[in-house]
């Protein structure tokens, strides 16, 4: 079983000493055995990129899951995407990447998974503090908003439910105390992710 996790830098895990939600589930799963035959060491990768929009992951998914996976194991790739592409650019008013951009964005993205397994899996967008990020500190021409941001996940939503695919909610799931800088988790708020995802693939049965 090969676990794949691909994202932005809250799946890297900025701003968490124990690296984030992803990882935490990537030491859940090592070691584990379910049988005799089966070995979780190893099987979870963490492929977050700071920054990353679907634009970006789009242009490395297909390369970075061939070098990861053997089709003829049982695998399983989640998507925890979104936040970056409804970030909206001040100066040329509009999103980072537009929203009918970021729709056929996910129609592609889950097109792409489906070559390698119909294990799929989305995690919803974090919610952000408003007064924190807008601007953003370190992007001043850019804010994020909470009304974008719903509009968001929600399209990320929808077409997991008309593909079929597996979708994790957390947007009610933090609160501003769960957020480091506005937007990145802390500790405690990767840690209810965490829990969340695991509640979700336990109830799958892949962990």
């Amino acid at each position: 079983m090969k676990l794949l996790i691909f994202g932005d830098s809250i799946v890297w895990g900025a701003w968490d000493r124990e690296l984030g939600w992803a990882y935490r589930i990537k030491k859940h799963c090592d070691g584990k055995t379910l049988d005799t035959d089966f070995e979780y060491y190893g099987a979870v990768s963490v492929l977050g990129v700071s920054g990353d929009t679907t634009n970006d992951l789009l242009s490395r998914f297909k390369e970075e899951t061939k070098r990861r996976i053997s089709l003829t194991e049982e695998n399983y790739i989640m998507f925890a995407i979104g936040i970056n592409d409804s970030l909206f650019e001040v100066e040329q008013n509009e999103y980072q990447v537009p929203l009918e951009k970021f729709t056929k964005n996910i129609e592609t993205l889950i097109s792409e998974a489906k070559e390698f397994t119909k294990n799929i899996i989305f995690v919803g967008i974090t919610p952000v503090e408003e007064a924190k990020v807008t601007p953003i500190p370190w992007h001043k021409s850019g804010n994020y908003n909470m009304e974008s941001i719903k509009k968001y996940d929600g399209v990320i939503e929808e077409i997991c439910k008309k593909e079929k695919v597996g979708f994790v909610k957390i947007q009610d799931l933090l609160d501003n105390s769960d957020l480091k800088d506005g937007v990145h988790p802390n500790t405690q708020g990767h840690e209810k992710i965490f829990n969340e995802v695991k509640r979700f693939l336990e109830g799958e049965g892949v962990v």
